[in-house]
């Protein structure tokens, strides 16, 4: 293939494709995972912690008997 003056052939040069390829599906599947894993954690540290009191306005706060 002439690639100096064709388009470059998209989708072969991925990590996914070769992890699939060479690994197979259920190494495909843990290395996806991984990235959402990854994804939710920083998330969840930009996002910062959630008061889940005030998440739930349906809840009634707990009376203090003294």
């Amino acid at each position: 293939m002439d690639t100096t003056h064709a388009a470059e052939p998209l989708c072969t040069q991925g990590q996914v494709w070769m992890v699939m390829y060479s690994d197979g599906i259920p190494a495909l599947l843990v290395f996806l995972f991984f990235f959402v894993v990854i994804a939710r954690r920083l998330a969840a540290a930009v996002e910062g912690p959630v008061n889940r009191e005030a998440a739930t306005p349906d809840r009634v706060p707990a009376r203090q008997y003294a």
